[in-house]
């Protein structure tokens, strides 16, 4: 399983960000407070969906804190695509303020555009997220 796609609307500092992701290596670099955290911890968040719906369908994973929601706004998206197996693979995660009058009516759901298939594996995942955390480091480490 390999991103493809994310974008980012109204989380933390990115009002509205897309990004197309090469499906062999992507480096993020930048000075402190450029988003490159952001980046990665939206990933990750929308990972640890994908990871609890193949251990246990119907499975949570982590929400968009109220505090990650970008100044004047009254909420936030995170919209992410992978290809497995030729397979588009597409979801969504938002959260709305408390008391917010938005359009979203979910607040902390997700909105499974397609099931994510059984035959992707733990591994691949896990693969997948280690794979991120080294970009991170070589994020950290290249400045």
């Amino acid at each position: 399983m390999k991103i493809t796609k994310l974008s980012l609307t109204h989380y933390r500092g990115a009002e509205s960000l897309h990004l197309e992701l090469d499906p062999n290596l992507n480096v993020f670099i930048g000075v402190n407070g450029s988003g490159k955290s952001t980046v990665l911890d939206a990933v990750a968040i929308m990972l640890s969906w994908a990871v609890n719906r193949i251990k246990s369908v119907g499975a949570s994973g982590k929400s968009i804190l109220e505090a990650d929601i970008a100044n004047d706004s009254s909420s936030a998206l995170i919209d992410i695509s992978c290809i497995n197996d030729n397979q588009n693979i597409t979801w969504k995660l938002a959260k709305s303020r408390k008391g917010a009058n938005s359009k979203l009516k979910c607040n902390a759901a997700i909105l499974v555009q397609k099931r994510i298939p059984h035959k992707v594996f733990y591994s691949q995942v896990i693969f997948l997220v280690y794979g991120l955390l080294i970009q991170h480091i070589l994020g950290i480490l290249l400045p």
